[in-house]
């Protein structure tokens, strides 16, 4: 019986040692994907001394890293987009009233309407 016991927990270890070892394949093909994106849009990390592999977590946190900056990014090119277009409004009409754009978009109202 202790046998038998043994054994169903060492086949047990062992499909959750193929997994584990799948999953870490799986990542290790993801970062290899990820790493050179994340290269051309960040700095990237310093080696380690050794020669060890970075750990993880380090390609996840320069992946949240790299979409933040990417959110940034986007926000400061609307607001640069938004600002020209403007100016050029302001530049070709001069009786244009842009506090009336300054209030937004014009919620609950149907494409008619606006």
């Amino acid at each position: 019986m202790h046998a038998d016991y043994r054994r169903r927990v060492k086949a047990q270890f062992d499909v959750l040692e193929q997994d584990a070892r799948t999953q870490r394949n799986k990542f290790d093909g993801v970062v290899v994907g990820i790493r050179p994106v994340l290269d051309c849009i960040e700095l990237e990390t310093a080696p380690h001394p050794d020669g060890r592999p970075p750990r993880p977590d380090i390609i996840i946190e320069r992946c949240k890293m790299a979409w933040e900056s990417f959110k940034s990014f986007n926000r400061d090119a609307v607001v640069s987009a938004a600002t020209h277009a403007l100016a050029v409004v302001r530049s070709h009409y001069l009786n244009t009233d842009l506090e009336a754009i300054r209030g937004g978009y014009a919620e609950g109202l149907s494409e008619a309407e606006t």
